[in-house]
């Protein structure tokens, strides 16, 4: 059994209106929600093998939420934000990093014996101006802290990994790096065999955080649909006797084109499968490390040290 958690950066619960593309109907959403991403439309349920809910990103500190402390809370449990004062990103602050280390849901994860894979894969480019610049995401110094391998191009080429945009296309187009293009199917397909041979698995989708600041309609439609097809073949793809598929966000932002700033609103919290009442007490970013880590003491096996 695996939990695998799509991480979908800048995704929140706003008003129903025209400057909001998640207003639109999102099938692959709406499968693991039960209703639209959006306040006039959106339901909070708790079910077997289902919870949906939203969930406080703002953790009681003024002003915008921000993805360092947002990611770093989410990845944690631990309130970033207050223990640093401030919100803070995009890159977690010196204060606040050793909290992806050991604490982090790798850390506890790795420590209790689970197998943790991150699915993201980063073109040489990207490791070479992270490490001149010794500036990492949260999901890439969480995995370095606690030696879960990054995936470069050949993990990618091998079937392992997934490009930042799904179907590998903006790669060849931008970095021209010559890969040849994917379904959402045959994306599906290496998340679940990832899911065979891991306990905990988990993929970063940004695009949507990129989409929110451009403020460009047709980018938030094209970035939405990519996810939207990942999550329709999912669902599909996926044994949910077996597994549970966790959907959440870090803050507010794609939700609102009418401003470039990230957003007050709440994110989502979608679990969806075997064990997914863990989550039912879920009421903010501080909360979903816990449930993943007792997620994996109930359902999953830590392999053999």
């Amino acid at each position: 059994m695996a939990l695998i958690f799509i991480f979908i950066d800048g995704l929140g619960i706003g008003p129903d209106h025209e400057q909001n593309p998640l207003a639109d109907t999102w099938e692959g959403f709406t499968l693991f929600s039960g209703s639209p991403l959006h306040t006039s439309g959106f339901r909070s349920k708790t079910s077997a093998g289902k919870v949906v809910k939203s969930i406080d990103a703002q953790l009681g500190t003024e002003g915008l939420p921000q993805s360092g402390t947002g990611q770093t809370t989410l990845f944690s449990g631990e309130n970033a934000a207050k223990l640093l004062g401030r919100h803070h990103g995009p890159f977690p602050h010196t204060k606040i990093k050793p909290l992806l280390g050991t604490p982090s849901m790798f850390g506890k994860a790795k420590a209790a014996g689970y197998r943790c894979h991150f699915m993201n894969a980063y073109p040489d480019r990207f490791f070479e101006i992270a490490e001149k610049r010794n500036r990492w995401s949260c999901t890439t110094k969480m995995c370095i802290e606690n030696e879960i391998r990054l995936n470069r191009q050949e993990d990618v080429w091998e079937e392992r990994a997934l490009t930042a945009e799904i179907f590998q296309d903006i790669w060849r187009k931008r970095l021209g790096i010559n890969l040849p293009d994917i379904s959402e199917s045959n994306a599906a397909d290496r998340i679940a065999l990832a899911a065979e041979e891991n306990d905990f698995v988990l993929y970063e989708y940004y695009l949507t955080d990129k989409a929110g600041h451009a403020r460009d309609p047709d980018e938030a439609w094209e970035v939405l649909d990519r996810i939207n097809r990942l999550l329709k073949a999912l669902a599909e793809t996926l044994d949910f006797n077996r597994n549970l598929l966790l959907i959440s966000s870090d803050h507010g932002n794609v939700e609102d084109l009418s401003v470039k700033t990230h957003t007050l609103h709440p994110v989502p919290l979608l679990a969806y499968g075997t064990g997914a009442e863990v989550f039912k007490h879920s009421e903010s970013l501080m909360d979903v490390t816990p449930a993943i880590l007792q997620w994996l003491s109930s359902y999953a096996r830590p392999k053999l040290s």
